[in-house]
Parts: structure tokens; sequence; C-alpha cells
């Protein structure tokens, strides 16, 4: 099997639980997903099944969220899965929430939750906290917010839809937003909407899987979003070694000549992702099918 699954996570089951799901289902060991959501949330999560794992690093990485803030109460984790640690009162106005929303927008400096996957010397966060050695600090990042838009505000419940860059923590909007409002907040609810080609509307729950007779794959091609070139035999058979090609010997687009990445493909099926410059084709990724 090779391509992409769009499976919508329920509640209450890791990121890894669906992988590891989806390999007995399908029977296949290579299955690897993009981008974790957390056990509470629910939505989108792409998995990609065979060769297809390591084409992952190419999907676009930008997501759309559906998220629900409680205000007045902070917890350990910043969101309401974690322990309670302040609740206050709740005075802010629905303006005084919309103005301090677009302070969001943009490339902004994030500090993650402390309870996150992310890296610190080489160590997941989480694990740190977990083992009682959590950092006094965490060094911030960039990341970026598309869009930021107040669906509903019924104090002290607030709703919106945020699209943004991978690697954004909804969980510290919330507790942000909380911060400046000066009453504390935290993330109630999340829904993935959208990562990149895959959509809600278009994933499906996991035991799906379980006939494997519709397994809804995705082709790389479709979801990759990167430029095609269409390849003759004789050049397909020296990517396919892993040998460059002159970019002069291939009729290009616009588009394909000023990408970083393009997809080559031979009868219009994926045979590499190729890094390319102003002279060569540099396969980067080969698809052994």
């Amino acid at each position: 099997m090779f391509g992409f699954l769009n499976i919508n996570k329920s509640a209450g089951m890791t990121s890894h639980d669906v992988v590891s799901r989806a390999r007995r289902l399908l029977r296949v060991k290579q299955i690897g997903h993009a981008g974790t959501l957390d056990p509470a949330a629910t939505g989108v999560l792409p998995l990609a099944v065979g060769s297809a794992c390591r084409l992952i690093r190419f999907l676009p990485h930008d997501k759309t969220y559906l998220a629900e803030i409680l205000l007045g109460r902070t917890t350990s984790t910043d969101d309401t899965q974690g322990e309670t640690l302040s609740e206050s009162r709740v005075a802010a106005t629905e303006a005084q929430v919309g103005a301090l929303l677009n302070e969001f927008s943009g490339e902004i400096d994030q500090i993650p939750p402390m309870v996150s996957a992310i890296h610190v010397d080489g160590e997941r966060l989480y694990k740190l906290v977990r083992e009682g050695r959590a950092p006094s600090e965490i060094p911030s990042r960039k990341v970026t917010v598309h869009s930021i838009e107040l669906l509903d505000f019924a104090s002290p419940m607030v709703k919106v839809r945020i699209h943004c860059s991978g690697g954004t923590y909804i969980r510290s909007i919330a507790r942000d937003l909380g911060a400046r409002l000066g009453c504390g907040g935290c993330l109630s609810s999340l829904v993935r909407e959208q990562a990149g080609f895959f959509r809600l509307s278009d994933a499906y729950p996991i035991d799906t899987l379980a006939d494997q007779e519709v397994t809804p794959l995705v082709r790389p091609e479709d979801a990759l979003s990167l430029p095609h070139l269409a390849l003759d035999q004789t050049q397909a058979e020296r990517i396919g070694r892993g040998q460059r090609i002159e970019a002069a010997e291939i009729s290009q687009s616009e588009s394909s000549q000023s990408a970083d990445y393009v997809m080559v493909l031979l009868n219009g099926d994926l045979l590499a992702v190729c890094k390319r410059d102003a002279q060569m084709l540099q396969p980067e990724v080969v698809i052994k099918r």
C-alpha cells in the first residue's frame, strides 16, 4: 500500500494510538502520522502508508482549527485536562476579546505549553515534566497565524477559528489570551478542520480501515501540492538510480522553475521528489513501491 489516509481522530486517542490501530487493521508496518493531535483533540490526522512515510516532510504545513477557549481558569497543561492552578472572574467584553485576538495575527513569538512534545535539550518536554525535570524557562519560537476569527463569545467561553502554520500551539493562544485579559484562560476543546490538502469533510473514522476493500488512500500526487515534471523512460531510469539530470534537458513550467522541490512523474505516477536549482534536478526521495 502506498499513499495517505485522511483520518478523523476521535477524542481519547493519542496520535500514536491511531497509527498503531491503522497498522493492525491494514496489516502494514510502515505507517506514520503528519502532525500530532493531543488526546482530547479531534479532527484531521493525516497518515502516511508505506513509502509515503518518506514524503511527510513535503506535505503543506498549514492547519485550521476550531477552538473553544475557557476564560477565567489557568491549568498545568493550558487546557481543561490539566490541574487547575487558578480561577478568576471574567469581566471581558466581546469587543475586548476581539481586539486582543487580532494581536495574535501574523508572525508571533509563542512559548509552547509546559506539557508538549517539543524537544528541550534533546528530550520531549512532557517527559521532562513527568520526571520532575522541567526546565525553568521554555524558549519561545516564531509561528505564523494566517487568520484568527472570533465566531462566538458567551462569557466565559470564546469560540474561534484559527488558520496557522505548523507548530502553532492553540493551547498557548488560549493561555496568552486569558493572560492579556487579566483573568487567565485555557483550551476547552479543539477540532482540526484542515491540515494542508486534507479536510475534515473528507476524513474517515479509523475503524473504516477494517474494510480493506475500500481503504480511502489519497495519492501523493494530490496531497503534496508540489509542481509536477513529466519524464521520459530514459530520464526516469536515471532518477530511479539516484542520478542527477540537467534542468535544461526537461521541459518545465514556470511554476516548477521557481520551486525548490518538484515531483517527477513517469506515465502519471510519482517516481521521486527532486531538489531543483537552475542547473540540476537532484533526487531527494526516490519512491520504491
